[in-house]
């Protein structure tokens, strides 16, 4: 057993104190000095170290006395160069009565200002190897061992520098204003201390000990008897994490106050031991994190026995929970090996989140029953668990978007690295359902689960979701809680579904959510008699100054009732706008935190195709032609035998087609399109304009009649052939405005005025100039 690392400090300067006495104390100061190199010398052959001072005198003003100016002690060569130790001054006070008949008892050691250098390579630490020449050589005499007994030795403002070479990079620390005090130091007596110092880059005092170690034995230094109390008051945790061995992904920082009672012998130790943390901030990876001003107290007892360290009762207590270990520790050749036991009764969810990365904005409650066995074998790379987790009322939501699942209770159970929750009941948003999990791997943990209810809210995904739920569900997938924040991937298939007043038949949707975002893609479902396919991206994140959630889609439709798909989205039932088969493709983006707000900032593009469709509440052709009638020449346009005639056309209150296609853009709330065509036998509309959101017109057209149309109305009124296109059809500019379904058209009758005087112009020249329509010349006979 190596001898323990302070002792031989102490050892050294006491035995160059005992070299000087034993050689010089009868002599006059002039003697010491005389005979300085001797002095030096003989010290050095018991240390194994050079030794050097500029001065030895005979003091008498603190007793009698040696002082050693300018004290150096050389390094071990193996270890560096430079010194072990220096000091300014030394004092060795011997006591005057003994040394009157040749006795000489050391009262006293003073060292001030001392600087000691201790360096760590594989070959041990370089004060190990003081005194290992005298050692080997049986050199240091029983008159020297004998004075070896010291009443007080006191080390004021010392600095010591610790360099570990088997690091790499290499680990080096300082320790300043070093203030020490010892008495009854003797191989016989136990030595009692004081010692208070400034360590790890602290500017005034942080770590202080006292107490007592020895007595000594010199040749089973191992037995040496412990009683020693330590405290560091506000200690800098990275700085001290530094010196531990590394552990992967630890990362400590901030103050650290600890109390440490040491008990025992230096071979089988007991250590009580109480540390908080209140301004200490510690992370693991991305699974455990302490926040600054969280208070966290670990205290318990730990001995050290021949073959391994036993924990007994430790506690870390966090907030108002605590978790009690019990185990030990088993050093090995290649790794260490542990067996430990895991207990918490009531242990609060809440502040279980509190340290947890990923738990952080789930709103975690309820309470745990812990009764686990850790233990990992020195060949493993992980440890393994066993036991049981009792959970009590646990409730909590994805994140703060999302609704919140309750009433969870069961029992988790451990085995290996794996943990299983069979299906147990619970409530989601309010609703009752049923759920079970199974985790593979409980350190980089991803919970595969299956859900099922007879309803479930939709705000368990959505915030602005409202009342709007799924019926009769399946759900099943993988919450992954490696990440900072919960991900989330699965797959819901659900046989009914309502949705902001739509009805849904077999609704299947693949669903991520990570990073802020929730996607469904792809979404499918069946609803007023068609189908719809997307997908919708709906992002937490905050975008621009408005700081809302962004939201995203993309989707297509095929053949729905749009009468049903307007009732379901406006609740205006017989009142739609419209009514066709629909289908269309959308894909737009935009942000807001509801309808109104998302529907000014929504940006996109899409098309729409409307089969055996009207436009409800409005004749368009019949309002438009008869808003031409007072147009002069026009005035008998609509005869009462031209209604009887086009029944379709003429007498109803929609605008009945056979087709209606258009492309458009949305931007700035608005609908933009220009390619609107709608067709139907007795007319063709074709324009563009705006359609906004909020179901406001404004399009710009031309409604065409058909050639029979326009050929009964020429039939009626000559003065329609000067409105005809060269297709034989009759063209009429319009303007439709309003909103839906109260839309107007307007004719624009000033183009129209004009075109009939021009066509009237052109019609009365032709006849002043030509004499009406010429006849073709009759063919020549054939010779």
């Amino acid at each position: 057993m190596r001898v323990p690392k302070w002792t031989w400090l102490l050892f050294a300067v006491i035995v160059i104190a005992s070299g000087a006495v034993l050689y010089a104390a009868t002599n006059l100061g002039s003697y010491l000095n005389a005979n300085r190199e001797k002095i030096a010398e003989r010290v050095s052959e018991t240390l194994g170290r050079p030794v050097r001072f500029s001065q030895l005198e005979l003091s008498i003003g603190r007793g009698l006395g040696i002082a050693v100016h300018e004290l150096g002690i050389g390094e071990d060569p193996d270890f560096g160069k430079g010194d072990f130790l220096t000091a300014r001054r030394a004092f060795v006070q011997v006591r005057v009565l003994p040394a009157l008949f040749g006795r000489y008892e050391v009262a006293r050691v003073s060292l001030e200002s001392p600087a000691i250098s201790v360096v760590r390579s594989g070959r041990g630490t370089s004060f190990e190897t003081l005194g290992t020449s005298a050692e080997k050589n049986g050199e240091v005499s029983t008159a020297e061992r004998r004075a070896v007994a010291i009443a007080l030795v006191d080390i004021e403002d010392a600095s010591v520098r610790y360099v570990d070479l088997t690091q790499k990079p290499q680990r080096e620390f300082a320790v300043t204003k070093l203030d020490f005090q010892a008495s009854d130091l003797s191989f016989g007596d136990s030595l009692r201390f004081e010692l208070s110092a400034a360590a790890l880059g602290a500017a005034e005092h942080n770590v202080s000990a006292s107490g007592a170690v020895g007595p000594f034995d010199p040749v089973a230094v191992s037995a040496t008897p412990l009683d020693v109390i330590v405290q560091l008051e506000g200690v800098d945790s990275a700085a001290l994490q530094a010196l531990l061995p590394a552990v992967p992904e630890l990362r400590i920082s901030g103050p650290i106050t600890a109390k440490i009672e040491l008990g025992g012998t230096l071979a089988a130790w007991t250590l009580n031991f109480v540390v908080n943390s209140g301004r200490t901030r510690v992370t693991y990876g991305g699974v455990f994190e302490k926040p600054d001003g969280l208070e966290m107290k670990i205290s318990g007892h730990v001995e050290r026995r021949a073959d391994a360290v036993v924990a007994d009762g430790i506690e870390i207590t966090a907030r108002s929970s605590t978790l009690s270990f019990d185990g030990n520790v088993i050093p090995g050749q290649a790794a260490t090996a542990y067996a430990f036991t895991l207990n918490g009764t009531s242990v609060s969810l809440t502040d279980l989140a509190a340290l947890s990365p990923a738990l952080g904005n789930t709103g975690l409650k309820g309470q745990l029953d812990i009764a686990l066995e850790i233990a990992k074998t020195e060949t493993s790379d992980r440890p393994t668990i066993e036991g049981r987790i009792g959970l009590d009322g646990l409730s909590g939501r994805l994140d703060e978007q999302t609704a919140e699942i309750s009433q969870l209770s069961g029992v988790m159970t451990f085995e290996g690295t794996s943990a299983t929750l069979p299906p147990a009941d619970l409530r989601v948003g309010g609703e009752s359902a049923r759920f079970g999990a199974r985790i593979e791997n409980l350190f980089a943990p991803v919970v595969v689960f299956d859900l099922s209810a007879p309803k479930l809210p939709l705000a368990l995904l959505m915030e602005d979701a409202g009342d709007d739920a799924l019926s009769e569900v399946a759900c099943s997938g993988r919450l992954s809680l490696t990440a900072e924040a919960p991900e989330l991937e699965g797959e819901v298939r659900a046989a009914g579904a309502s949705v902001r007043g739509l009805t849904m038949k077999n609704l299947q949707a693949k669903i991520l959510h990570a990073q802020g975002a929730t996607r469904l893609d792809p979404l499918t479902f069946d609803t007023c008699g068609g189908g719809v396919r997307g997908s919708l991206r709906r992002s937490t994140a905050e975008h621009g100054a408005s700081g809302s959630p962004r939201m995203e889609v993309s989707v297509s439709a095929a053949r729905l009732s749009m009468t049903d798909l307007a009732a379901g989205l406006t609740g205006a039932g017989a009142n739609a706008p419209a009514s066709g088969n629909l289908s269309f493709q959308l894909a737009a983006m935009g942000t807001g935190n509801d309808w109104p707000s998302l529907r000014t900032a929504l940006d996109g593009k899409g098309s729409v195709d409307i089969t055996d469709g009207a436009i409800l509440g409005t004749n368009i052709p019949e309002a438009t032609l008869e808003r031409i009638t007072g147009l002069p020449g026009l005035s008998a346009l609509l005869p009462p035998g031209l209604r009887e005639d086009f029944p379709a056309l003429f007498g109803a209150q929609d605008t009945r087609f056979d087709s209606l296609r258009t492309s458009f853009v949305i931007a700035n709330g608005r609908l933009q399109t220009e390619d609107l065509a709608v067709r139907a036998e007795d007319f063709a509309i074709d324009g563009g304009g705006t359609l906004g959101l909020g179901g406001d017109v404004d399009i710009s057209a031309t409604l065409t009649t058909s050639t029979t149309l326009s050929n009964r109305l020429a039939g009626e009124v000559a003065a329609v052939k000067l409105l005809a296109n060269r297709q034989g059809g009759i063209d009429i500019p319009f303007r439709l405005t309003g909103t839906l379904p109260d839309i107007k058209p307007q004719p624009d009758t000033s183009a129209l005025a004009k075109r009939l005087q021009h066509g009237l112009v052109g019609a009365i020249g032709e006849r002043l100039l030509g004499g009406g329509p010429k006849k073709e010349p009759s063919p020549r006979p054939s010779p």
